[in-house]
């Protein structure tokens, strides 16, 4: 509709009145500098949606007058057939702001602009003519520089001025820095830096233009600033007096000082001095400011500070609103009036707000247990309760610390900043922080009762709280409360996170976890049974329903089925036996029959159906469950013993022994006689098919309470009609069937029976046995026909037994408790202490018996005199009773057998129906359960011999030697099938053999099948007690020992293995290795060694022996003849032989002493280690003691000529040769090098024979006395007296010639053998010590030293020559060796002889 408009939702509204023209500036009329801008504005009135106005306008230059805008009033129309407002399009363009025209220099220009908005009905077009004027405009001043005050009046030191014309790009300015100054062109910016006042006077110019008004900028220039700031933060005092700044460490990249996480206030201190020395400045008036700024917002603006330079922050309010960790920015600055700002400067904070992430964890049972763990006693219990858990704390990449039970508090009290001082270089690094706590390092290795203790409470002196370090996933039991918090670089803690670790209570004995089991079937409650209820006999079903009396728990139920008798009642199934819980849900039914065949219950025993039932509710374990038993009885009553019998008392018609029937109850039964109630009938057969379940005793179909349990069972009709004893005594026909007679038994005589005379028809008496609360037995019949029973005993054993053989030696019956292919040992179940034994065999009888019975135990050697002569006149035999078959003992040892005397007789008639027991019988029984006891190993390496001992005289050892352990080897003994006595029960399942092959085994034991039987060696019997057996490995190899022993009558021992490692043997290819030690046949272990031994008078080769396997299981030495160690003498010649250390075996040395002393024996001797004579000294001389001894030498022959070729040699040897001392070399063989020495060179020359220079006597000690050395020349001055003595000996003397030549023959090497009984030449030393092994040097320096006694530098001092001649002389005298006159000297035979002699024996 006209009038209308629509608005932005669509809706027609009214129009207003009329809308205003725009405003147009310049005003119509002005008079404008040109260039000046032309600006279109809204008009000057409050305008409804102004989102709506549009401005219109039109421009006519160089005087034009334009058309005047529209805004198409008439548009405005409403489609009424739409029911809608449209309006119609508005031409033209809309425009707000400054138009691009602008005002030009002398011409006119005319503007027409209108307002359109289309809620107004109309609106009214503005005009304005505007003429430009001829002159510029002025030029534009701007400055760049830095304001010294809030008015921007000042600026510091230095301001920079920009001079531009207006609106026109062909004019420019000029200017001038003092009024009537001259003016020249603006180019750069103006540089002001003179403190005070400038004023720049600028004006623009263009051409054909005139210039524009003088344009005056003044600046205001502050000079540099003379003051500072310095600052310091102000302890904050707490309470107790101390105080904080608390501020903290430095953060070099945040560039950062930290405030401490507890600071409510900081207090910064300002201070303004003088710049250049840092003096007060009170007397100067400034102006002191400081701004703030926080995180990434702006500065605030800057405030001026107090005077006394305080300035307080709340740290709180400075990051409350970010809730995060800012960097704040503190500046100040100082100004002095006609100075500018100092250098702005500052300090940055951090403010800790950003908390660690929050740690998370996981719980998870390190042990699941099962439902029922918690209701035994036991580890299973303890840890359903304690319900350990394995916790894992989040995140891995903070530190987690958490405490047991320990109160942290709020988080941020537990740590503060280090203090301010030190710096750390980043934010990141968590020793930042100075914890208010201690901290705990925990341990793989810790146990759950560890983290307990050490993870809680306060530290005794520090009283903070104590935190575990988390390393790894740790245990916690369930219920326990953890505080953890989490520690990341840079970030304040965590908040503390409280956790309770899952937790299931164990209920209350209470009403509220205790289920209800309800049954509609019928039952019997007892009083004396609460929890049981008694079925009907005829019950097919049980059937019940099982709740809670809360609605948020569930239950579980589980139905236990056991059989039971009134022996064993209250004996049930343990409740551990319940392995299947299920949830119970509506009413629960099971079949009796089929749970019983389920359930393997026997017909002859009662049926207990317990209901198991435990309530589980959230939060907790399930309660100990509770029970309600269903009982139903189908125990039957033992069946009653029934027998014919001769009745001796006469009663019978025709007076002579008639039939009877005997009842008895066996003992086996186990009810007392007044608990049992006996009933009989006579039959024309024994078949009473016609008798139905529960005919004589059931449990009745309705709901009844019971006193007992035996109450439940009650006698049928039948029994109510049974005929009672005072009738049926005298008329026993009415006892016939299908009537039934109740018997009284006769227990006067210890035993229940009674004897019934029968009617003259039937002859079948059948009986039936009721005990309270049972069921009746099933019928026994007897035929009373014939001529009756007696007593008979029968052995029954058991199907495990192999056989039974009665050997008559011993009077016993033997049983074997294995089958024959058994390869079991004895019982496992035997042990010295106390043992319940199962005989295996049974007696039973063809009437009531008694019986009683001993057992003892013995071994094979024990039987020598029969089995009877074990049971004594004090052996203690049980009362009189049933046959038992356990037997209770101790003692039992391994090698025993168990032996059993049973003692037994019967029921029977005497004269007059008088009935007693028969006479004791006895019978004996050996169990063969002993076997032979493993035998002791030893092992004695030294000679490798293993040792079997402990054995009995008639032992047997079975061994073999194998490479592998033989676990899995069949026994060695079994029984034996064909045995007829006690020794051959037993018999080998091995081949015996007496060949080495077969005692070894050399397989790896991979695929090897053993034989059957198995190939043994055997060793034994030994033939007395306590004897031993000795047996040798096959070689010095690994091996491994399979032995047992064994003896008639027993079972062999269990295998027993003994492992032999490598050695090696000890081996000499001599004869003369002693008898014991270290010797030939002796082994070693690997690394051993030892020292070997020889015969006396022999050496070994070797010092010592060791055992390297890797090289090889034989160690060798060899045994020579031993040398003899020399004696020490006082005043020896130290150049003599006899001064040595020792001489060897066969050899000789010949004394000599110092000056004038004599030595008291001529010649010491070397016999295989014994010197002879064994000592000698130096004494003073008689006059003829040279001449007696070389006669009494020449008068024994060949022998004494033997003796003086010995002297010469051993002359020769002093004089020629040395032993070497300094160099420790080892020593040549002397009699080459002498002999080399002298043929070398012509007779008579100096020759040293040894291997250093000597110019005069040379003594050297290697090892022994000293020893003397000379030249071959001084040899040569001693040896000739000698032979012309020996002339004058000889002369007249066949004796003295032989004795030459046999001389001659030694020292040609004819005499070198090495047998005691002929001579031999002497040789150098044996004994040489251990270190004497190098020869490095000694060609070179034996050369030097030969050329040098060549050239004649031989320069002896003669006094000293003469000395040493006369003592040479003295010695030489004593000798025989050249007495048959030869002069000639050593051969090269015999020089040879001596080589090879002394080499062979080194």
């Amino acid at each position: 509709w006209t009038g209308y408009y629509p608005n932005d939702l669509g809706k027609c509204v009214e129009m207003v009145g009329s809308l205003d023209g725009p405003i147009i500036s310049p005003a119509n009329g002005q008079y404008a500098s040109p260039g000046t801008p032309i600006k279109i504005q809204a008009p000057a009135m409050t305008i409804v949606d102004p989102h709506l106005l549009e401005l219109r306008y039109t421009v006519g230059l160089d005087g034009s007058v334009p058309a005047a805008p529209g805004c198409d009033d008439s548009s405005w129309v409403l489609a009424k057939s739409t029911a809608t407002c449209t309006r119609s399009k508005i031409t033209g363009s809309s425009y707000s702001g400054t138009i691009q025209s602008s005002i030009y220099r002398g011409e006119l220009t005319t503007v027409k602009a209108i307002a359109c908005h289309k809620m107004y009905e109309s609106t009214i077009v503005t005009v304005a003519a505007i003429t430009g004027s001829p002159q510029m405009n002025v030029p534009l001043c701007t400055a760049s520089g830095t304001f010294t005050t809030s008015d921007n009046t000042s600026y510091a030191e230095l301001v920079a001025v920009t001079l531009s014309p207006q609106n026109d790009p062909e004019a420019y300015v000029m200017y001038t820095l003092s009024e009537g100054g001259v003016y020249k062109q603006y180019q750069e910016p103006i540089q002001i830096t003179t403190p005070g006042t400038t004023i720049v006077y600028a004006k623009t110019r263009k051409t054909n233009a005139d210039d524009s008004l003088v344009q005056q900028c003044a600046y205001t220039v502050d000079g540099a600033a003379r003051l500072a700031v310095e600052y310091t933060w102000i302890a904050i005092l707490g309470s107790d007096g101390s105080g904080d700044t608390f501020i903290g460490a430095y953060i070099v990249d945040q560039d950062a000082y930290m405030v401490k996480p507890e600071a409510t206030q900081l207090h910064l201190s300002l201070t303004v001095v003088l710049a250049d020395d840092s003096s007060s400045a009170a007397d100067i008036d400034y102006s002191l400011q400081y701004r703030l700024k926080l995180g990434s917002s702006s500065f605030q603006a800057w405030t001026e500070v107090q005077t006394n330079g305080s300035v307080t922050f709340d740290p709180s309010s400075m990051y409350k609103t970010s809730g995060s960790t800012i960097k704040a920015q503190i500046q100040w600055r100082v100004k002095e009036d006609g100075y500018a700002y100092s250098a702005t400067k500052g300090v940055n904070v951090l403010l800790l707000a950003t908390k660690s992430p929050t740690p998370t964890y996981s719980a998870v049972l390190a042990t699941e247990s099962e439902m029922t763990d918690h209701w035994f006693q036991g580890a299973a219990r303890e840890v359903a309760l304690t319900q350990e858990h394995t916790v894992t704390l989040s995140p891995a990449t903070s530190r987690l610390l958490f405490s047991f039970g320990t109160d942290l508090g709020e988080a941020k009290q537990l740590v503060t900043a280090q203090d301010s001082g030190q710096s750390f270089a980043s934010m990141s690094s968590s020793v930042i922080w100075d914890f208010k706590f201690t901290v705990v390092s925990t341990s793989s290795f810790m146990t759950l009762e560890e983290y307990e203790e050490s993870c809680t409470g306060l530290g005794i002196l520090s009283q903070e709280p104590i935190l575990c370090e988390y390393q790894k996933a740790f245990p916690a039991r369930g219920g326990s409360i953890i505080q953890m918090i989490a520690l990341q670089g840079g970030n304040l803690p965590s908040k503390v996170v409280d956790v309770l670790i899952p937790v299931e209570l164990e209920p209350e004995d209470s009403e509220e976890f205790q289920a209800t089991v309800v049954t509609t079937a019928i039952h019997s409650e007892v009083t004396a049974l609460p929890k049981d209820m008694v079925l009907p006999s005829t019950a097919s079903t049980i059937a019940f329903t099982a709740y809670a009396s809360v609605t948020v728990a569930i239950v579980r139920y589980c139905i236990l089925i056991s059989g039971w008798t009134f022996k064993t009642v209250g004996k049930g199934k343990a409740l551990s036996e319940c392995t299947t819980w299920t949830q119970a849900s509506g009413t629960i039914s099971k079949s009796l029959s089929a749970a019983i065949t389920a359930a393997g219950i026997s017909d002859e025993s009662s049926a207990n159906f317990t209901v198991l039932t435990t309530v589980c509710k959230s939060g907790y374990l399930c309660a100990y469950p509770t029970r309600k038993s269903f009982l139903l009885i189908r125990e039957l009553t033992p069946t009653p013993s029934a027998a014919a019998v001769t009745d001796q008392s006469g009663s019978c018609s025709s007076g002579a022994a008639c039939l009877a029937g005997m009842v008895w109850l066996d003992w086996f039964s186990g009810y007392a006689t007044e608990e049992v109630r006996l009933f009989f009938t006579f039959t024309a057969d024994s078949d009473l098919s016609d008798l139905q379940d529960y005919y004589l005793v059931k449990v009745p179909s309705a709901s009844l309470t019971l006193a007992t349990l035996e109450d439940a069972a009650a006698g049928t009709s039948i029994v109510d009609d049974s005929v009672d004893i005072d009738v049926w005594q005298t008329t026993p026909g009415e006892c016939i069937w299908p009537a039934f007679c109740e018997l009284e038994l006769d227990t006067e005589d210890g035993a229940a029976h009674e004897v019934v005379r029968p009617p003259s028809d039937p002859k079948v008496m059948c009986v039936v046995a009721w005990a309270a609360g049972r069921m009746a037995s099933e019928p026994r019949c007897a035929t009373l026909e014939g001529t009756g029973t007696d007593g008979e005993l029968s052995v029954t054993i058991d199907e495990e037994s192999s056989q039974v053989v009665t050997d008559a030696t011993f009077g016993a019956t033997l049983v074997v408790p294995f089958s024959s292919s058994a390869t079991l040992r004895r019982l496992s179940s035997f042990s010295s202490s106390e043992v319940a034994y199962t005989l295996p065999f049974a007696l039973s009888s063809t009437l009531m018996a008694r019986f009683r019975h001993a057992v003892t135990t013995a071994s094979v050697s024990d039987f020598s005199g029969g089995v009877a002569s074990l049971f004594t006149s004090s052996t203690k035999f049980s009362e009189w009773a049933e046959w038992e078959t356990t037997l209770t003992f101790s003692g039992l040892q391994t090698d025993e057998h168990i032996l059993v005397a049973a003692d037994f007789s019967f029921l029977a008639f005497k004269e007059k129906g008088v009935q007693t027991w028969s006479d004791v019988a006895r019978q004996y029984f050996v169990t063969m359960v002993g076997a032979e006891n493993e035998p002791t190993i030893t092992f004695d390496a030294s000679s490798r011999k293993v040792i079997f001992s402990g054995l009995s005289a008639a032992t047997k050892i079975l061994y073999r030697w194998v490479k592998t352990s033989g676990t899995g080897l069949s026994q060695l003994t079994v029984a034996a099938a064909d045995a007829i006595t006690w020794d051959t029960v037993w018999k080998l399942n091995v081949t015996t053999s007496s060949k080495t092959s077969d005692c070894s085994r050399n397989g790896d034991g991979d695929g090897e099948v053993e034989p059957d039987p198995l190939v043994f060696c055997l060793k034994g019997p030994v033939g007395t007690t306590n004897s031993s057996v000795q047996v040798y490995p096959p070689n010095t190899a690994e091996w491994i020992l399979q032995a047992a022993a064994y003896q008639p009558g027993l079972t062999s021992s269990v295998i027993v293995e003994y492992s032999i490692n490598s050695q090696c043997q000890v081996v000499s290819s001599s004869s003369y290795t002693a008898l014991k030690g270290c010797t030939a046949g002796v082994y070693l272990n690997e690394g051993d060694s030892c020292t070997p031994a020889c015969e006396e008078g022999y050496a070994p080769s070797v010092s010592s022996v060791s055992c390297d396997l890797e090289t090889s299981q034989e160690v060798l030495y060899d045994c020579g003849e031993a040398a003899c160690i020399l004696p020490e003498v006082q005043n020896v010649l130290t150049n003599s032989s006899c001064a040595l250390y020792s001489v060897s075996s066969g050899s000789v040395c010949i004394p000599d002493c110092d000056g004038s002393l004599v030595p008291s024996a001529s010649v010491l001797s070397c016999d295989r280690g014994v010197l002879s004579p064994s000592t000698w000294e130096c004494q003073e001389a008689s006059s003829d003691w040279m001449v007696l001894p070389l006669w009494q030498l020449a008068s024994i022959g060949g022998g004494g000529m033997l003796v003086l070729a010995f002297l010469a040699t051993a002359c020769a040897i002093r004089c020629c040769f040395r032993q070497p001392q300094a160099e420790h070399y080892p020593m040549p063989d002397a009699l080459e090098e002498w002999w080399l020495c002298v043929q070398e060179v012509q007779d008579g020359t100096c020759v040293f024979c040894g291997k250093n220079k000597a110019a005069v006597t040379l003594t050297e000690a290697s090892h022994g006395p000293p020893t003397t050395f000379r030249c071959c020349k001084e040899c040569g001055e001693i040896i000739k007296p000698l032979m012309k003595k020996e002339e004058l000996l000889n002369k007249g003397s066949s004796t003295a010639a032989a004795a030459a030549a046999a001389a001659a023959a030694v020292l040609a090497g004819a005499g070198a053998s090495k047998s005691h009984s002929s001579g031999t030449l002497l040789d150098p030393p044996l004994i040489k010590p251990a270190h004497l092994e190098s020869q490095q040097g000694k060609e070179d320096l034996a050369d030097e030293e030969s050329e040098q006694c060549l050239r004649g530098e031989n320069e002896l001092d003669k006094s000293h020559s003469n000395s040493r001649l006369e003592q040479a002389t003295k010695a030489a005298t004593r000798s025989a060796l050249l007495s048959s006159g030869s002069a000639t000297p050593v051969g090269s035979e015999a020089a040879s002889a001596g080589v090879h002699h002394q080499r062979s024996t080194e």
